[in-house]
């Protein structure tokens, strides 16, 4: 009677145990799930909040060169974050790169940043201060009010993760 009692006993303990067992694996699984859809959660904002920076401006006709200018110190320095002292773009994170393209009526376009190959050519300020100049002598008055050139966001593309990779002005 007494070893029966024992066994009851032990075989009680291993059933707790394999319950406590099961609960916290049950509690891992769950909590590992959960940290996945926070984690996919967080991304998805993140890519919200990246891609506002540039989205912004999508279809409007009233930028300037100084409007465009903060556009491309922002690409700039998203871009720092990929290359290497050299301007080399880090390797795997070419899609990451944010290339600008100024079109000018019935000229070529100028990459303020693009691509080419490997590295990574970033417009300098003396080139956007020769642009700035340009546009300051084409200043028209509309009603007694000093007018800037206008520019056109005409195109932000995406790259495969929906991130934005290019944002092309045209000059009105």
């Amino acid at each position: 009677m007494e070893n029966a009692a024992k066994a009851l006993l032990i075989a009680a303990e291993v059933l707790i145990g394999v319950l406590v067992l099961s609960l916290a694996v049950y509690l891992f699984i769950s909590f590992s799930q959960r940290y996945a859809e926070i984690n996919k959660l967080k991304q998805e904002q993140d890519l919200v909040e990246f891609n506002s920076t540039y989205t912004r401006y999508s279809n409007r006709t009233d930028l300037t060169i100084y409007d465009i200018t903060t556009i491309i110190s922002n690409a700039k320095q998203n871009n720092n974050n990929y290359i290497d002292e050299d301007g080399n773009i880090n390797s795997g994170e070419e899609d990451n790169i944010i290339e600008i393209t100024i079109d000018y009526k019935g000229a070529a376009g100028k990459k303020a940043i693009s691509k080419e190959g490997s590295t990574l050519k970033q417009i300098e300020k003396a080139e956007i201060d020769e642009i700035i100049k340009a546009d300051q002598s084409e200043i028209t008055l509309i009603e007694e009010v000093p007018q800037m050139p206008k520019y056109t966001c005409k195109e932000i593309n995406y790259n495969e993760n929906q991130r934005v990779n290019e944002l092309i002005f045209e000059k009105n």
